[in-house]
């Protein structure tokens, strides 16, 4: 399955145009987002600086995937820490934060449907990339063994979880923050609100175990491969 890219339905499930569209539509903000004085007074700032190590493990995976279907060889000690990352890092730190703190705020505060629109497709999105990463972890030894059924299966879904992420990252940084980032300004009683809810969020026990992890992982990874994306 290929990646939606969060649009073509307003924020209950109306009619097109882009998430920002869609925002702008429901808040009266203008389409145009104003200069920044600096990324500390963005709403999803460290959202943004998440799809950062995000985007960089991605090109990596991407490396190492390209390699493997080159070759129809899985070599377990590549993928594993890739695995491991998006498990702890991307779905156990950042998706939690954007849909505990982010889309919840969007939700309560401005009218968002959880069933139609914007935050019903990238809520989807996270649920697809999950199901591929889980699918993933459980044939990878096979797959490393040279079983020429989870080879093959693995490799689709590492094909079809990267085309989703890639997706999912640019509909969120180029639609979604963008909007959200003219609304929720400093000032805003949402604002700080929004960033203490990060910082809860962060701190639980299990978060602060996953990101200090994932965050090891990342610099592992980037370590490794980085050198070899182009």
């Amino acid at each position: 399955m290929g990646p939606s890219n969060a649009t073509g339905a307003g924020p209950n499930g109306g009619g097109g145009g882009s998430v920002r569209q869609q925002f702008v539509s429901l808040t009266g903000v203008p389409g145009a987002v104003g200069e920044k004085t600096g990324e500390e007074n963005l709403a999803t700032a460290c959202l943004r600086r998440e799809h950062l190590l995000i985007a960089q493990v991605l090109d990596c995976f991407e490396h190492v995937l390209r390699q493997a279907r080159g070759k129809r060889r899985v070599v377990k000690e590549e993928f594993a820490p890739f695995i491991e990352f998006f498990a702890e890092y991307l779905d156990g730190c950042h998706r939690e934060k954007e849909e505990q703190c982010l889309f919840r705020c969007l939700v309560d505060s401005f009218g968002y449907s959880e069933e139609n629109g914007p935050i019903q497709k990238l809520v989807y999105e996270h649920e697809a990339g999950r199901r591929r990463v889980s699918i993933m972890a459980t044939h990878l030894d096979d797959a490393a063994a040279g079983q020429r059924h989870a080879v093959r299966l693995f490799l689709e879904q590492a094909r079809a979880f990267r085309d989703i992420l890639r997706g999912h990252v640019s509909a969120e940084n180029q639609g979604l923050f963008e909007a959200v980032d003219q609304q929720i300004h400093p000032g805003h009683p949402e604002f700080e609100r929004l960033q203490r809810s990060y910082e809860q969020t962060d701190q639980e026990p299990d978060n602060q175990t996953s990101l200090s992890r994932g965050q090891a992982l990342g610099r592992q990874i980037l370590e490794q491969f980085a050198s070899n994306v182009k």
